[in-house]
C-alpha cells in the first residue's frame, strides 16, 4: 500500500488525496481538476518552495501552457481558500523561484480527525506560535518598543487622516433614478449576448424570425434589423466612428467569423479571427475576443493578434477600462455539477491577472459594462435572482486606492446583461420576473391556460393513483407535495438542501429526488411521501443523474454525468437495487444519460450525450434500438407507455411527442417566442396535456437612468 496520506488538513480544510476534493467544516469547496492538482502539488511541498517550473511540469505534464495559466491558477486556488479573511495569506509567492504553502500541513487519517488536528488551532494560539519565532531577537526589547508605539501612532493617524481625506473627497454615488420598460413583446430574448446601444437604438437577439432585433432607446415597437445583418450579432460599436463589430453566426459549434461594418464603406473580415465574443478599445485601435479558453488581443485590422491568457473554463464578455489599460471579462468555470461566474482582471499585455471581489461572498458576477467616467456595472446572482451593481474605484489624497461596491436595483425584477448608452446616462439591462406560472397547454384552446393555480413549479409529478402531485418550487429549489389539485401543499425539503428533479414512486409512498447539500454535487436521495430525513442511495459525495422508478418500484434507474459536470467515468446508465442496495450498469449504456422508465416497465428510453437522440433499451430483450427523434430534452412517458413527449434543446424550441410503436414524430406546439421561465424542462398534466413554466411578463427590455446623488 501507498505511504501517501488519504487526507491533509490545514487550519479548517481538509484536502482529499484520492477524490481531489477540497472541505471547508466538512462543507465541499469547488475547485476546477487542474486547480485541485495543483493544491496537491504545493500541499506535498509541506512549506517548501515549489517551482513554478515543477509545477508545471506536474499538473500540465503533456500539454505546453505559459505561465500565465499557472498565475491564474494559483488565483484560483486562493480564492477558493478565501485568502485574506482574516488577514492570513496561505499560499505565499517566492519572487524568482515559486511558490510555497505558508500555514502548517498535518496527515489525517480521515476528515473526522480534522476537529482535533494540531494544525486547527485557535487565532490566539497562531498568534502566539508566531511570536514564538521572534524570541531569539527579542533582548532589545525595551529599546524596540518606544520606536515601535512611535510608529503605530503615525500608522493610525495616517489612516484616520486617509479615511477622512477619502471621505471629504468622495464624489457623488451613482444612482438608478427610474425606470422605462422599451419592449412590450412576449418573445424571449437572447439573454446570452450583451446589449449594445447607439445614440438611437439597442440592439439584442430575439426569436428565430428576429435574430437580430432594435428597439428605440425611447421605447416602442421592436423591429428586425436589415436583411443583411440576419445571421449577425452586433458584439460592440465604436461609436467615433460607427464601425459595429459583428459576429457570423458559425453553422456548427459556438465560434463565429469576426466582422466589421461599417456606415461608409463594405463590411471587412477581421482577418483570420474566430470568437465568441469581442469589444473595441477606447481608441478604435485594438480588439479584444474570447475563443475556447483564451483571451487575445488583435488590431483592428486583423494584424498583430496575441494570446494574453489561458484559462481553465471559458472566458466571456470582454470590456477594455476608458483609459485602455484594463481589461475586465467573465470566467465561466465547472466544478461539479456546480457552474461559476465571477469577473477578472488584466492589463492588455498580460499582467496584473486577478479575480475581482465583487457582490457578496455567496453570489455569482458576470458580464459587466464601464461607464465613460471608469464607474464599472455588472451583474451579480444568487438564490434565483439577478441584481445589477455597480463598483467605483476612489483615492484618498495619499494616493491610495479604494474600491466600493453596491447594488443599484433591488425590485421585484431580476435585472441582467447590462449596457451602457454612449452617454453614460442610462443602463440598458433585461428585466424578468424572478418566479414563473406553470401552465398547461389547452389543445382545444390552442393555447396555454394556468394548472395547479400557476405555482412557480418544475419536475411536476403525479402519482399513479392520480390523487397527488410533487414537484420543485422554482427558484427556491425546495420540494414539495400536494393533491392533485394543488391544494394541501406540504413542503419536504429545506435550505441549504437544493432540489431539481423528482418522481414518485409506483405505491405513492416514497419520492425519488436529486438534491444537493451546501454547494456540493447532486445526488439521488429517497424521502416518504409523508416527510421526514431524505436518505441518500450512496454515502461518498459523487454526482448522480435524475432517478426513474421502475414499473413495480423495487429498482431506480439514472444516468451518469458528462465531463463537464464532473464525472469522466460516469457516463452510463445504472440500476440500483432499493431491497439490496447494489448498484449494475445497463450493457450497451456508454455515453447515453437522461433515463426514463416506461410506466408498463418494458422499456427505458435514454438520451445520447453527443446529439441528444432518443434511445431504446427492451429491458425483456436486453437490447438497445435507436428512435428517430433528435434535440431531445426533459423526455416524459405518456401513463399508457405508447409516446414519449419532450421539449426540444438548442436553437429550436417546441414542444413534441415520439410514437414508440413506429417512431412517428409530431410537434404539440411551438414554443418559438414563447416566454419560457424554464428552458430544460417539461412535463405532463393528468390528462396528458403538456406542462411548462411561463415567464411572468418577460423578459423585457428596461432602460435605467442614472444620475449622481
Amino acid at each position: 500500500m501507498s505511504d501517501e496520506p488519504r487526507f491533509l488538513g490545514f487550519g479548517s480544510f481538509c484536502f482529499d488525496v484520492r477524490n481531489r476534493r477540497l472541505t471547508l467544516d466538512g462543507q465541499l469547496v469547488p475547485l476546477t481538476p487542474k486547480a485541485s492538482d495543483l493544491l496537491l502539488a504545493l500541499l506535498k511541498g509541506r512549506g517548501d518552495v515549489v517551482s513554478k517550473e515543477n509545477l508545471l511540469r506536474t499538473v500540465w505534464a503533456d500539454t505546453f501552457v505559459e505561465e500565465g495559466n499557472l498565475t491564474f491558477h494559483i488565483h484560483a486556488i486562493r480564492d477558493a481558500l478565501r485568502e485574506g479573511a482574516n488577514g492570513q495569506r496561505l499560499i505565499e509567492n517566492v519572487p524568482r523561484r515559486g511558490y510555497r504553502f505558508a500555514v502548517p500541513i498535518s496527515d489525517l487519517g480521515s476528515p473526522a480527525l480534522l476537529d482535533n488536528s494540531p494544525s486547527r488551532l485557535p487565532d490566539a494560539r497562531i498568534a502566539q506560535e508566531a511570536s514564538s519565532i521572534e524570541r531569539p531577537v527579542a533582548t532589545g526589547r525595551r529599546i524596540l518598543a518606544p520606536i515601535l508605539l512611535v510608529a503605530l501612532i503615525i500608522t493610525a493617524l495616517a489612516a484616520v487622516g486617509g479615511a477622512v481625506a477619502l471621505r471629504r473627497s468622495e464624489p457623488k454615488r451613482l444612482r438608478v433614478v427610474s425606470y422605462r420598460q422599451l419592449t412590450v413583446d412576449p418573445r424571449e430574448k437572447d439573454v446570452g449576448r450583451p446589449l449594445v446601444s447607439d445614440p438611437s437604438y439597442v440592439y439584442f437577439g430575439e426569436s428565430r424570425q428576429n435574430p437580430l432585433s432594435a428597439v428605440a432607446v425611447t421605447g416602442g415597437e421592436t423591429r428586425s434589423v436589415d436583411e443583411a445583418l440576419r445571421d449577425f450579432v452586433i458584439l460592440d460599436i465604436y461609436q467615433a466612428r460607427k464601425d459595429y463589430l459583428v459576429l457570423q453566426r458559425a453553422k456548427t459549434g459556438a465560434l463565429g467569423q469576426l466582422w466589421v461594418l461599417t456606415s461608409t464603406g463594405s463590411p471587412r473580415k477581421v482577418g483570420t479571427v474566430s470568437c465568441t465574443a469581442a469589444a473595441w478599445s477606447p481608441d478604435g485601435r485594438q480588439i479584444a475576443y474570447t475563443s475556447d479558453s483564451a483571451l487575445h488581443v488583435v488590431s483592428a485590422d486583423g494584424s498583430e493578434a496575441k494570446r494574453i491568457l489561458v484559462a481553465e473554463g471559458t472566458p466571456e464578455w470582454p470590456r477594455w477600462s476608458p483609459d485602455g489599460g484594463t481589461l475586465r471579462f467573465t470566467l465561466n468555470t465547472v466544478a461539479g455539477r456546480e457552474r461559476r461566474e465571477a469577473i477578472w482582471e488584466v492589463r492588455p499585455d498580460g499582467t496584473g491577472l486577478h479575480r475581482l471581489a465583487l457582490g457578496t461572498p455567496a453570489s455569482d458576477e458576470c458580464c459587466g459594462s464601464w461607464t465613460p467616467d471608469g464607474e464599472f456595472v455588472f451583474e451579480s446572482r444568487r438564490d434565483g435572482r439577478a441584481d445589477l451593481w455597480r463598483q467605483a474605484e476612489r483615492k484618498d489624497l495619499l494616493g491610495r486606492v479604494h474600491y466600493e461596491s453596491e447594488p443599484l436595483t433591488a425590485g421585484p425584477l431580476s435585472f441582467s446583461m447590462p449596457g451602457i448608452s454612449p452617454d453614460g446616462t442610462r443602463v440598458f439591462a433585461v428585466g424578468m420576473p424572478r418566479h414563473g406560472e406553470l401552465v398547461r397547454y389547452d389543445r382545444s384552446l390552442r393555447s396555454f391556460v394556468p394548472h395547479l393555480g400557476g405555482i412557480s413549479a418544475l419536475w411536476v409529478d403525479f402519482s399513479r393513483d392520480g390523487r397527488s402531485a410533487v414537484y420543485v418550487r422554482f427558484p427556491e429549489g425546495t420540494l414539495w407535495r400536494a393533491k392533485s389539485d394543488g391544494t394541501d401543499a406540504r413542503q419536504l425539503t429545506f435550505a441549504p438542501m437544493k432540489t431539481d428533479g423528482c418522481f414518485w414512486s409506483p405505491d405513492a409512498r416514497q419520492i425519488a429526488f436529486r438534491g444537493s447539500v451546501g454547494g456540493g454535487p447532486f445526488r439521488i436521495f429517497i424521502v416518504s411521501a409523508e416527510g421526514g430525513e431524505p436518505k441518500p442511495i450512496i454515502t461518498e459525495e459523487k454526482e448522480q443523474g435524475i432517478p426513474t422508478w421502475s414499473a413495480d418500484g423495487s429498482h431506480l434507474a439514472f444516468g451518469g454525468v458528462p465531463m463537464p459536470y464532473g464525472d469522466p467515468n460516469g457516463e452510463t446508465i445504472q440500476i440500483y437495487d432499493v431491497a439490496s442496495r447494489q448498484f449494475s450498469t445497463i450493457p450497451g449504456s456508454k455515453n447515453l444519460w437522461t433515463p426514463r422508465w416506461s410506466p408498463d416497465g418494458r422499456y427505458i428510453s435514454a438520451v445520447t450525450i453527443a446529439d441528444r437522440s432518443l434511445r431504446l433499451f427492451d429491458v425483456a430483450k436486453g437490447s438497445w434500438k435507436a428512435i428517430s427523434a433528435d434535440h431531445i430534452d426533459s423526455p416524459t412517458w405518456s401513463k399508457d407507455s405508447q409516446f414519449i413527449s419532450y421539449n426540444t434543446e438548442g436553437g429550436i424550441r417546441s414542444l413534441r411527442r415520439v410514437r414508440i410503436a413506429d417512431g412517428h414524430m409530431e410537434e404539440t406546439v411551438s414554443l418559438d417566442g414563447f416566454p419560457l421561465r424554464s428552458y430544460w424542462w417539461s412535463g405532463l398534466s393528468l390528462d396528458g396535456s403538456p406542462l411548462v413554466l411561463r415567464s411572468l411578463g418577460g423578459p423585457e427590455i428596461y432602460a435605467l437612468d442614472l444620475e449622481r446623488r
